[in-house]
């Protein structure tokens, strides 16, 4: 079988990279090691060039630059929708299946191919607010009722769980995040800092409710180390914010980390934080679990199975004081 998918982002994308990216990369890896043709058209970024992953599976570049200001953002957002589209028109006929990945920065507009299976892929809900704060009120409005009802001219969607189908009022086919089979193999121990894994955004990770959380905690004699395993937009922000909060001998920043970096990160964390405003399903939490780590999770319906499966607790989101009390409980329970 012959694949095309259609994203924006890409591994190596410093702005538009995640979850996502890393789990489009592990299931294509898989498929094309069992013989099926698979290219991933992406966003051009400085120093990047086609390439191949394997004699099966490339990678294949379009549209400009992008960098992190908000306005290059939405300039090479509109030339990779463009680029991207023109491309599939050119090259539809190639594939037997093509995939798109739903963003509200670059949707591509495959619903008006005709003769090709089309699959729209789900795996994040972005609230309005975060549109609007990233994007400016009538951009992020366009953005936001675009991407509300773009799910609905497609006959397939994939989505990562079932909160996500009620959220765009679709009946996807659930798949959910994979992860690497050597974290089955980790030795945990029992540890000694809190950790985070994902993407350094602090609005969607809910990086400045953990960073209070923490405050407040050292406040009442608690000092915790906390370390944030990931890179993103807000580094920078995060770093200030660190230092605004007296936090600099308490957090430290890793980068990111893949394999063996990351095995020994999760088994060395006592607790993980994922206090997410919004997520798609948390490859972070999968990776956690795997590794035998309990997780302070926020209260969100794409995070409720940490709770159901009995490896998470959770904390009322947007609430540093309620996840103060969650990581504290937490971290002196024995039998957790």
């Amino acid at each position: 079988m012959r694949i095309a998918h259609v994203n924006m982002g890409h591994p190596r994308n410093p702005v538009f990279f995640g979850g996502a990216e890393v789990r489009n990369y592990e299931i294509y890896r898989r498929l094309s090691e069992r013989g099926h043709q698979v290219t991933v058209v992406s966003s051009r970024v400085p120093g990047t060039e086609d390439y191949r992953v394997n004699a099966r599976f490339e990678y294949h570049f379009v549209g400009s630059n992008c960098e992190e200001r908000t306005a290059s953002k939405i300039k090479s957002s509109l030339h990779f929708s463009a680029a991207a589209a023109a491309w599939l028109l050119r090259r539809a006929a190639c594939y037997d299946v093509i995939v798109e990945e739903l963003s509200y920065w670059s949707p591509t507009l495959t619903p008006l191919l005709r003769g090709r299976p089309l699959v729209l892929q789900i795996q994040n809900v972005t609230p309005w607010a975060e549109m609007r704060v990233k994007s400016g009120l009538f951009v992020g409005a366009a953005c936001y009722l675009s991407m509300r009802g773009y799910p609905r001219l497609f006959r397939r969607w994939i989505v990562l769980g079932e909160p996500l189908n009620a959220r765009y009022g679709v009946r996807g086919e659930v798949i959910g995040q994979g992860i690497d089979e050597e974290l089955l193999a980790a030795h945990p121990r029992e540890g000694d800092y809190l950790g985070f894994l994902g993407r350094l955004d602090a609005t969607q990770k809910g990086l400045d409710v953990l960073l209070d959380a923490l405050a407040r905690l050292r406040r009442r004699g608690r000092r915790l180390r906390l370390k944030l395993a990931g890179r993103g937009p807000d580094e920078g922000a995060l770093r200030a914010r660190i230092r605004t909060l007296g936090l600099g001998g308490e957090v430290e920043l890793l980068g990111w980390l893949e394999g063996e970096e990351k095995r020994r990160f999760l088994e060395g964390a006592r607790i993980v934080a994922l206090p997410s405003r919004f997520e798609g399903q948390g490859i972070a939490a999968i990776e956690a679990a795997a590794c035998h780590k309990p997780l302070v999770v926020s209260a969100i319906p794409e995070l409720r199975y940490c709770v159901e499966h009995g490896f998470g607790v959770a904390f009322a989101p947007f609430a540093p004081e309620a996840l103060a009390v969650a990581i504290d409980r937490l971290w002196d329970d024995a039998d957790r």
